[in-house]
């Protein structure tokens, strides 16, 4: 099993942290938490640090895009950027295909490190001038 976690402490940059291979459930819960997160109105940037990630389930993958779809218009008002942490090179080659195919409203980053992420987040909210 695994889990999926969203820390505030750092707003307006929001880290999520996948650690193995969350439960349906667990997805659920999350995607409540982050939807809660969004609709509060804020401009933020959001961090996922998917290093430690497991498998995506197709719950998952199908979860994630339902997500996406209901809550486009938000993303593209409030959520500044995006950035994916993935250690694998393998996994960050297969994250920057789906967010080609995705087309997410807002800018995003793939990296390596959590720093180079946080860098950028930090660069993204002085561009917007938060």
């Amino acid at each position: 099993m695994g889990s999926i976690s969203i820390d505030t402490s750092k707003w307006p940059i929001v880290v999520h942290t996948a650690d193995g291979t969350p439960s349906n459930e667990a997805i659920d819960d999350y995607i409540r938490e982050a939807t809660d997160i969004l609709l509060r109105g804020e401009p933020h940037v959001t961090v996922l640090d998917a290093r430690r990630v497991g498998k995506a389930t197709a719950y998952t993958r199908a979860r994630s895009r339902e997500w996406l779809r209901e809550r486009r218009p938000e993303l593209a008002s409030y959520c500044l950027g995006a950035v994916y942490v993935v250690g694998s090179p393998l996994l960050r080659f297969v994250v920057m295909t789906v967010l080609v195919v995705a087309r997410l409203p807002m800018p995003y980053r793939v990296c390596e490190e959590l720093e180079e992420g946080m860098a950028w987040a930090r660069e993204r909210l002085a561009h917007a001038g938060v």
